[in-house]
Order: structure tokens, then sequence, then C-alpha cells
């Protein structure tokens, strides 16, 4: 019996239970509230070459409800690493993830349900995805569903939308965007006509190093459409496309070597903020394919941008996998963390120059390769290239990352910014 009998006869219940039961609710809080900030530390261990540990965590993180964390375990699964390679278990950490929100996740879900990868083939339901993903902003979903959108895949074509879709990856530098939005605009696909925008956004193609882009960026110096007629750009453009003449500025340019943005200042402190979504990034290939960055950074890259059959000069186009937002061609390996970073986080600009070859090298040589990523925007009517650090949840944070740097990475001045306020530029605000 619970409790006991007065004089009466009555039961008295046993109060003295309630303190251990109101210590064991305490406690239950405290743990809950432990696995939601297992994140972080689960990112820690990743790095510090712990995987079963970084398992562990995440796992009781994914449980909570953290959607960056079952993102990191779909990709250990998509991997086989520390867990049998399970392509099924994959799609499903990243389902949950996707339905969670995160728009790598619904990019990651959408290509699997595409490619029947892990779960029965169903283009409808990946186009939804993929569409969830580009309207969230993420780049690369924004190029994927304009590419469906040009040729009809799982949906019903439309050249116009595409365009828009097109449009609105290119302005966050993805370069494949950039050059099938070229391409649009010199052929009159969607819209009108327009071969100078469409040299513009060959050049920005070409300058992240697309092979695509600079052969066609050749074509129209060669034959003066949309851009005065230079036998010596046409000649230097075709020469790129070829994998040649890559340490070279175009003609016309001084050489430049990298360079901190003018004087620009560390911004002040802000408020300590609660962690966001994860840094997320796309593998060159497929969703399985081994990488050597993070879980939390890898996701799958859909099948390139459709270009023509042929183009206007009669070559058929070979542009490779979808990339991350304006990853460098060579060198650094392609992040793409800063699409999927909350606006309200912060990075550390390290660099900046008119030479993304420069910045490539720079990235390299001093070992930035998994956090690093190479961010076009326009300076004096001109391209300017960004080089920027990780995504931390707090400009404390980003500072303390900073100070783990090489000397030589830290030498130009490095400025801790918000994510968003650097998108800003990349849009042109």
């Amino acid at each position: 019996m619970d409790g006991q009998v007065d004089g009466n006869g009555s039961v008295v219940k046993d109060r003295r239970r309630w303190p251990g039961l109101i210590l064991l609710c305490g406690l239950l809080w405290v743990v809950l509230g432990a696995q939601a900030a297992t994140f972080e530390e689960g990112f820690s261990a990743y790095r510090e070459g712990d995987i079963d540990l970084a398992r562990t965590l995440w796992e009781a993180a994914a449980e909570a409800g953290d959607s960056r964390s079952m993102f990191s375990l779909g990709s250990l699964y998509m991997r086989g690493t520390v867990v049998p390679k399970d392509a099924a278990q994959g799609y499903r950490w990243f389902r949950r993830a996707a339905e969670a929100g995160l728009p790598q996740a619904q990019y990651n879900v959408a290509f699997m349900l595409e490619q029947g990868n892990g779960v029965e083939r169903d283009a409808e339901a990946a186009i939804d995805w993929y569409e969830r993903a580009a309207r969230a902003g993420l780049p690369q979903a924004q190029a994927a569903y304009a590419s469906r959108l040009w040729d009809g895949r799982g949906v019903e074509a439309d050249p116009a939308a595409a365009r828009r879709w097109f449009e609105a990856a290119a302005r966050q530098g993805h370069r494949e965007a950039q050059n099938s939005l070229g391409t649009m605009l010199e052929n009159g696909i969607g819209i009108a006509a327009d071969p100078v925008q469409a040299a513009m956004w060959y050049e920005r193609a070409a300058q992240q190093g697309l092979r695509d882009a600079q052969s066609s960026l050749a074509r129209l110096y060669r034959e003066g459409r949309g851009v005065r007629a230079d036998g010596a750009q046409a000649e230097y453009w075709a020469a790129r496309s070829r994998g040649e003449r890559g340490g070279e500025p175009p003609p016309g340019s001084a050489p430049e070597t990298p360079a901190p943005e003018a004087t620009a200042k560390a911004a002040p402190p802000a408020a300590e903020e609660a962690p966001g979504a994860a840094a997320t990034a796309p593998s060159d290939d497929a969703p399985a394919a081994e990488r050597a960055t993070p879980p939390a950074t890898t996701a799958a890259t859909p099948p390139p941008a459709r270009q023509p059959a042929a183009a206007a000069d009669g070559s058929a186009s070979t542009a490779g996998a979808a990339r991350a937002s304006a990853t460098p061609a060579t060198g650094a390996a392609p992040a793409g963390w800063f699409a999927a970073a909350p606006a309200d986080h912060f990075t550390a600009q390290l660099i900046g120059s008119r030479s993304p070859d420069a910045l490539e090298r720079f990235v390299r040589q001093n070992g930035l390769d998994e956090q690093a990523e190479l961010l076009l925007t326009r300076r004096d009517g001109g391209a300017w290239y960004l080089v920027v650090y990780g995504d931390f949840a707090s400009s404390s944070a980003a500072q303390a990352a900073l100070d783990t740097l090489p000397a030589a990475a830290r030498k130009h001045g490095p400025w801790v910014r918000r994510i968003g306020d650097v998108r800003k530029l990349l849009a042109g605000d």
C-alpha cells in the first residue's frame, strides 16, 4: 500500500517520495539538455579521431531532436565509418534531418530518391525535396531544381522558372549555375537573349575555374559577342579551358598577390548565441563517396546542370557535377558549408584578392581545405574573391578558432563577421 493508515483507518500518502520524484525529473531535464548540446562535442571528437565517441554523442543528440546530428549519422552510414555501410540507414537519418528542416539533408533526400539509392526511386518526390531545399536558399539545390525544370526531369519543363532558379544560385556564387545562366542568356532560353549578361556570367564561372565557361567566354571574345572582340582574351580563356596558363591572370590585368580588403577592422563581438545548423557540403560524386571531411559536412551532389544538346559553337557540354557555392576549381576541398550555415552565425574572412588561383594556393599552403571557402563578390566593377573560414555559433568561438591557425593564415588581418553580412556582399547589397 502506498502510504500509512491513520487512527481512523484512512490512508495517508507518503510525501517523503515527492522529493525523490522531483529530483528524478530534474535529472531527466539536465540529461535531455545535455543531449541537445552534444553535436558540437561529437564534432570535436570526430576531428580528434574518436569516431566511436562522436557517433555515441550524435546518437544522443539526434534522439533529442538535433537535425545536425541526424545528418552526421546519415553520413556515417553512407560511408561505412564505424558502422556498416548502409544506404537505407543513411537515407533514414537524412530523411529525419530533412523533415526537421535541414536544407542540406533535404537536398540529400532528393538526390537519393531520384537515384533510388537506399530507398525506392521516386522522381516526383525528389522534385518536392529539391524545391524545399531550393526555397531554403541552398544554392546547389537551386541549381539542381533549375536543371530539372529546364529539361522536365520529374516535373513539367519550365525554362523561365529554371532561369530564375539558376540566377538565384548564380548570385550565391554557384559556378555551374552561373555557366547555365550564361547559356540561357546567350541563346535566349527562358528569357530574351542578352549576350552582354551572358558574357558576365560566363566570366564569373570562368574565374572560378569552370572549363565549360572558360571555353564559352573564349568563343565570345573571338566572335565579339557581348564583349569587344579580343584575340588575346580569346586565346587566354581557350588555354584555360584546356588546363593551361592556370597561374596567369587574364590579359590586361596586373599580377596580384593576395591582400586584405582595404583597412578592414574586426567587427565588435556580438552576444553569445545558441548553436544553429551545422555547416554542410556536397561531395563530388554520390552520397556514399568516401571523403576526408567530417560527416557533418558531407552530402550528396546531383547530376550537373543541364546544357543544350549543342552550344552555339557546336560543342557538347562537359559540365562537371554541381558543387557548393563558389568552390575553388582546384586546391581547397569543395566545402560548401557557407551556403547552409545560419545567417546569424559567424565566420572569419581571412583574405581578399582578384586572383582566385592565388587564393587557392593560400588555402592549400595553410592547410585550410576542410573549413575554407572561396566566395565571389564584386569590387570596383570587377570580380573580387574572399576566403572565409569556418561556421561558428558566436564571434568569440570564431576568434578562438582563428587563434589556432598558422601565423601565415592570419597575417593579412582576419575579420570576424556575421555570415548574413557576408552573404549580402555576394548578393551585391
